[in-house]
């Protein structure tokens, strides 16, 4: 181990996308935000008046109509790493401006997270980003969660957990985000 360098196995640290830090080097952190992800299989406008204001860059107005339904506009469905990286990184810097310093990144399988552009922003930026792993809500697991037993669920996140989400080497540092629907599925129940 080089010096200055933390040995997470006795020593209290924050595991971030680039390795375990103190948390005397985090400041202020925004606990629950998704830098690159993407969910278009589930784009679906037809409950808009107009299904044709899907397609529609995201603005004000079509921002309005996702609080509605945040399905029926394919802007608002993902940033991902090929097309949003200029305005990610600048968002990125307006935040360390402001006296950012730690994003906790809850882009979880089922939403397609990108670890490994999460690092690599990370290091660009410098800000101190915690990469999260588990599933979401079963309208966004993986098929194979459906029939998963709990053993099953736990062996694949001991996985994440020791090769980094996606085989990535990208150690997350937070298991979440996890949640339930409004009527709790056996799936869910297991994860």
């Amino acid at each position: 181990m080089n010096q200055g360098e933390i040995d997470p196995l006795t020593t209290a640290h924050v595991m971030t996308v680039r390795g375990p830090v103190s948390p005397n080097s985090i400041g202020p952190t925004m606990t629950h935000e998704h830098i690159f992800l993407n969910f278009d299989q589930f784009y679906d406008p037809s409950g808009l008046h107009d299904p044709t204001l899907g397609e529609q860059p995201m603005s004000s107005y079509v921002g309005g109509l996702c609080r509605w339904d945040s399905c029926s506009i394919r802007d608002n469905l993902g940033q991902q790493p090929h097309k949003d990286w200029d305005m990610v990184a600048e968002e990125l810097g307006q935040y360390l401006d402001a006296g950012g310093s730690c994003i906790v990144e809850l882009t979880v399988e089922g939403l397609n997270p990108f670890p490994a552009d999460v690092r690599r922003i990370s290091e660009a930026s410098g800000i101190h980003i915690v990469q999260g792993v588990g599933f979401y809500v079963h309208a966004f697991h993986p098929e194979w969660i459906e029939s998963a037993s709990v053993e099953e669920l736990e062996q694949h996140l001991l996985s994440e957990v020791s090769e980094g989400v996606n085989k990535s080497g990208v150690i997350p540092g937070i298991m979440g985000e996890i949640g339930t629907s409004a009527t709790l599925q056996d799936c869910e129940e297991r994860v």
